[in-house]
């Protein structure tokens, strides 16, 4: 009885905890001024046609889904360390809000927009 008894309560503090806890709001929504990020549309045949291109879009697809997800910078910056160590490339945010991976080089490879 007393085992039925705790497992109610535990239930109904956990249902209770998840349906008033604060609502975690993502750096990209925490301010009202800063837009996410849209990954940008590509065919299967543009994507597979170089393999310098599927690599930029698969890095560029991972940091706008950690940007929109709300990661943390020094979240980001991991990410695009790991990019620029497993594909040669660089992920670069310009002044103006343009996404965009770079070769080593500074060459674009592609870009997303806000």
């Amino acid at each position: 009885m007393k085992v039925k008894e705790a497992i109610i309560v535990l239930l109904l503090a956990t249902t209770l905890f998840l349906v008033f806890k604060p609502k975690k709001e993502s750096a990209a929504n925490s301010d009202k001024t800063i837009k996410q990020y849209k990954i940008p549309k590509l065919t299967e045949e543009q994507i597979m046609s170089n393999s310098l291109v599927e690599d930029a879009y698969v890095s560029l697809t991972a940091y706008i889904t950690a940007y929109n997800a709300g990661e943390s910078q020094s979240f980001l910056d991991e990410l695009c360390k790991d990019i620029r160590s497993e594909y040669q490339m660089q992920v670069v945010v310009s002044s103006v809000g343009v996404l965009s991976v770079e070769d080593l080089k500074g060459n674009e490879i592609i870009s997303a927009n806000v």
